[in-house]
């Protein structure tokens, strides 16, 4: 199994907040669709973007991107971070693979989805403290780990954090 990121594709606005008309989200998938076909129903994650930050990680499982990445649910999300922090918003779509190169198809059966997605979400904890997923964020958030995750200030100097670091690659 395999994944892949595609994008960023720019996401139409309506003034402040993500344009509900049916033509710009047609014009957004068809976007997707021309840079790779099959991407719009392949599942996988998403990342809401403005201004190179993340404010949102996704997965669909069940259905694909297209079905997903713009619900009324998803729509509030996006808008309420647009309107805390404006900018050009974008998302990113991380698409899963086949063994044959081809994208997975959306089913009930994707642990790897749900595993990827709560890796997102930590690693876009520690770049972005604001980013507004709930669900699986309590731990990361009040977790510590000196060197790891959410260090305090002078955590880092022991040696046994330092080896720590070294061990796992962080700078």
């Amino acid at each position: 199994m395999y994944f892949y990121p595609f994008g960023p594709f720019e996401i139409v606005r309506d003034k402040l907040c993500i344009s509900e008309n049916k033509e710009d989200k047609k014009i957004f998938w068809q976007d997707v669709e021309r840079t790779e076909a099959g991407l719009s129903e392949a599942c996988g994650c998403y990342a809401f973007i403005i201004r190179n930050k993340i404010w949102y990680i996704g997965r669909t499982k069940i259905q694909g991107f297209k079905g997903e990445c713009f619900t009324d649910h998803k729509l509030k999300i996006y808008n309420k971070a647009l309107v805390q922090h404006p900018g050009k918003p974008k998302l990113m779509l991380v698409a899963k693979f086949t063994d044959t190169d081809r994208f997975s198809q959306p089913s009930d059966n994707h642990g790897d989805i749900i595993f990827l997605e709560k890796m997102l979400i930590g690693l876009s904890l520690k770049r972005n403290p604001d980013l507004i997923n709930i669900r699986d964020t309590k731990l990361l958030r009040h977790m510590a780990v000196p060197g790891v995750i959410n260090t305090w200030q002078g955590a880092s100097t022991a040696k046994s954090v330092q080896l720590l670091k070294r061990s796992l690659g962080i700078e």
